[in-house]
């Protein structure tokens, strides 16, 4: 397995507003599991990925771990994110 998958989830998901709950919109819930949870376990479960790294704000390290806990941790790399988009693409 050669291919890994980079999700930018770093953002602070202001334009979300509070729709579906407080905090980043990436560890809100949609039917029953954290949106990141969802997204990566598109990548998790396909055979042709090896390594998923996720670049989340420093902050929102608890969320993160808390959202990926159904998920093969070995399989998963989290990094911070930077002050833009750009930033956290190139911390990758």
């Amino acid at each position: 397995m050669d291919i890994a998958v980079v999700i930018v989830a770093a953002g602070r998901g202001l334009r979300a507003g509070d729709a579906g709950g407080p905090g980043p919109k990436q560890y809100r819930t949609l039917g029953g599991m954290p949106v990141l949870e969802r997204t990566l376990r598109v990548f998790h479960d396909h055979p042709g990925v090896g390594r998923i790294v996720a670049v989340t704000h420093e902050d929102d390290a608890a969320a993160y771990e808390a959202a990926t806990a159904r998920l093969d941790a070995a399989r998963l790399v989290r990094i911070g994110g930077g002050a833009t988009r750009q930033g956290s693409v190139a911390a990758s």
